[in-house]
């Protein structure tokens, strides 16, 4: 049986995790032993996803060595749909998280990936598609890919899934817009960008959910890091708090959250319900070992939270 949901990582990396007390430029530190894991913003969804019991799988591009570690680690984990390969090689991204939470990250470019290999992957994208509930589209183009290209991958998936979900930014969250995807979930400084206007107020991002909705976007999330999370589907809005918690990284929360979000929608909630369990999952990514991997346990007792 098919996974219920895709998503769609097309420049995924291998997440090279260290914690450490401080991080202090320009001086040798010893950390803690590091975690390798496949990464990328659609790999974090669905591991989410398949922690709330949703059948999830990731596909995306990779190659080179680091691009068949990434595969091998995502079947270690049951979520590896085959890939298309490209020429060059998938990148590795470097995250250190200092006691207390802070994050540094340096994050590579990736790979080129070719004309031709772009093709592939447009060619295979249908039969990939069939029979989904969900295909989510998350994280950065790689270098060489065009907006057109986005563009494509968007009109096909739009054809043939329930639902269509972009967590992207720029040019490409400018694209989801103009076709009027199903839901859309940017950070603040996403939001901002592609508006191009400072979110700095309660009225700022109220303004921003209807401007998003005026698009033909039909689920509007917006997550504002330690403010919390907004959402609007044009009838109702909602803007849930979430607690501070100081132990715990950011990383891979709005994703967790986005899965959240679709696992409610597939499962019939009420918008409330949904942006609830938006919310609980991005806060019990804080508590998770790796980015995604998050208890339903602490779920449960996160929500709900909007009035």
């Amino acid at each position: 049986m098919r996974a219920k949901v895709l998503t769609i990582t097309l420049n995924p990396a291998i997440d090279r995790l260290t914690r450490l007390d401080t991080l202090v430029p320009g001086r040798d530190q010893r950390g803690e032993a590091g975690l390798s894991l496949a990464g990328g913003k659609g790999i974090n969804a669905a591991r989410a996803l398949r922690a709330l019991g949703v059948s999830a799988m990731a596909t995306g591009w990779c190659g080179g060595r680091m691009g068949d570690l990434c595969e091998a680690l995502l079947t270690e984990e049951g979520l590896c749909h085959s890939f298309c390969r490209v020429s060059g090689e998938t990148r590795v991204n470097a995250t250190f998280v200092a006691r207390g939470g802070a994050v540094t990250r340096v994050i590579e470019p990736g790979p080129v990936v070719t004309a031709a290999e772009q093709q592939a992957f447009l060619t295979a994208l249908p039969e990939i598609l069939k029979g989904r509930a969900a295909v989510l589209f998350c994280g950065s183009l790689p270098p060489g890919v065009s907006v057109r290209t986005f563009t494509r991958m968007l009109r096909l998936a739009r054809r043939g899934t329930t639902l269509v979900a972009v967590d992207t930014s720029g040019p490409a969250l400018k694209a989801a817009l103009e076709l009027g995807v199903d839901i859309i979930k940017p950070n603040r400084r996403e939001a901002e960008e592609v508006l191009g206007r400072r979110l700095s107020s309660e009225a700022g991002v109220r303004k921003a959910l209807e401007a998003f909705l005026g698009y033909g976007i039909k689920n509007v999330l917006i997550s504002l890091g330690e403010d919390g999370l907004a959402a609007s589907d044009g009838h109702e809005s909602a803007w849930v708090r979430v607690p501070r918690v100081r132990e715990g990284h950011g990383v891979g929360c709005g994703d967790a959250a986005l899965a959240g979000f679709v696992a409610g929608r597939l499962e019939g909630k009420p918008f409330h319900a949904c942006v609830d369990l938006a919310a609980a999952c991005g806060v019990a990514n804080l508590f998770a070992p790796v980015p995604g991997a998050i208890s339903r346990k602490i779920v449960r007792q996160l929500g709900p939270k909007t009035p």
